[in-house]
């Protein structure tokens, strides 16, 4: 009798884990379709470029919680990734992360090789060290990074990247939400080059 009551215990205690996960799931991916909207809601209202791209940083540095982020633009007149929006970021420190070439550093390489390029622990991911332009994100005491391409019709036209102060895995979910708020912010750019 007691060992069927201790199974039945513990068959119970894992269904109720099993529903805390799913509900955390539920709750994770409610927050990530309520920033796809917004963000969607932001483009389709406004002309600004500016306020949708500093919209769209910070809503996706609150939904991945994570704790900083830039987001670069295609100049296409000089062929320069241009920072369009920061948050989280040492304001004296942005004179040198205004401009980046194709190719040029992390956020060169994001754009040139329009793949993400994720790192879950920058102090030991060797390939941090060889491809950053000057190790800023380590420098501000961040801890781990993630740099998606924004496109439009898959063509790179910026860079959406974001620091967290932990170190951390990029699951393929957050990846996966970069992206959709990667087209997004592709679709404001496009939209707003429509009524320059």
């Amino acid at each position: 009798r007691k060992d069927e009551l201790g199974v039945l215990a513990q068959s119970v205690n894992q269904m109720a884990k099993g529903l805390q996960r799913r509900q955390a799931e539920s709750e994770r991916k409610s927050r990530e379709l309520q920033v796809l909207y917004t963000l969607t809601n932001t483009i389709n209202r406004s002309l600004d470029i500016d306020t949708c791209m500093q919209m769209a940083l910070v809503s996706t540095i609150e939904v991945l919680q994570v704790d900083a982020g830039r987001l670069y633009v295609l100049d296409e007149k000089d062929n320069a990734l241009r920072l369009t929006a920061h948050h989280g970021i040492p304001l004296d420190q942005l004179g040198g992360i205004q401009r980046y070439a194709p190719g040029e550093g992390i956020i060169g390489r994001t754009f040139s090789e329009s793949r993400p390029i994720v790192f879950a622990d920058i102090a030991r991911d060797p390939n941090y060290a060889a491809m950053a332009r000057g190790g800023k994100g380590r420098d501000w005491g961040f801890l781990s990074a993630a740099g998606l391409p924004i496109t439009v019709k898959d063509r790179p036209v910026g860079v959406i990247y974001v620091y967290g102060r932990t170190v951390r895995e990029f699951t393929s979910q957050d990846l996966e939400l970069l992206s959709a708020i990667g087209v997004q912010i592709g679709f404001a750019i496009e939209h707003a080059s429509l009524f320059k």
